[in-house]
C-alpha cells in the first residue's frame, strides 16, 4: 500500500463498484498499521500510548494508557440486527455533537468514529444489554472522558470472548 501511495494512489477514493474506501478495506483485514498510515498518523506498532478495548461479551469498554488500565465502563453495543462488528479499528473522526445521517438526525454527544465505518463511541442509554444500532453507547462521564483522552489514530479493539 505504501508503494501505491508513493505512486499517487488516492487514499480517499472509494473503489468501484462496491464503494469501499481504503481505510475500510484495511479495517476489514484488521490491519491497524495501514489504517493509521491512510489517515496520516504515525504507526506505533503495539507501543501506542492509548488503546481502547471493547468487550462485547462483558459489555465493557476499557481505556489502556501506557500499558495501564485507566478507566473501565459499562457499555451498550449493537443488538443482533445491527451488531457491533469485532475487529481492530482506529479512531478516524471526533465530533463533540454528531447527528446521525442514518437514524433520524439522532444526537450522538462525544462521538468518535471507528475506521470510517458506521460504528463509534458516543454517549447514550445503557439498558444493561446490547441495544444500539451498532455503535458503542457509553455513560456521559465515560464518553466525555474518552473524548478528552483520545486522539485520531488511537487503536480500538472490539473483541467477543
Amino acid at each position: 500500500m505504501l508503494a501505491l501511495l508513493d505512486k499517487g494512489a488516492n487514499r480517499y477514493a472509494a473503489t468501484a463498484p462496491t464503494k469501499v474506501f481504503p481505510i475500510q478495506f484495511a479495517a476489514k483485514r484488521e490491519n491497524v498499521q495501514m489504517q493509521q498510515i491512510l489517515i496520516g498518523v504515525p504507526w506505533q506498532d503495539d507501543k501506542q500510548e492509548r488503546q481502547f478495548v471493547i468487550n462485547l461479551s462483558t459489555q465493557k469498554a476499557t481505556l489502556i494508557k501506557n500499558g495501564k488500565v485507566i478507566k473501565t465502563s459499562g457499555i451498550s453495543s449493537g443488538r443482533s440486527t445491527h451488531p457491533t462488528i469485532p475487529g481492530k479499528y482506529v479512531i478516524t473522526d471526533k465530533e463533540l455533537m454528531h447527528h446521525s445521517n442514518l437514524y433520524g438526525d439522532a444526537e450522538m454527544p462525544f462521538f468518535q468514529r471507528f475506521s470510517c465505518t458506521a460504528m463509534g463511541f458516543h454517549e447514550g442509554a445503557l439498558p444493561g444489554y446490547a441495544a444500539s444500532h451498532g455503535c458503542v453507547r457509553l455513560p456521559r462521564s465515560t464518553a466525555e472522558f474518552f473524548f478528552k483522552e483520545s486522539k485520531i489514530g488511537d487503536r480500538v479493539d472490539i473483541v467477543k470472548n
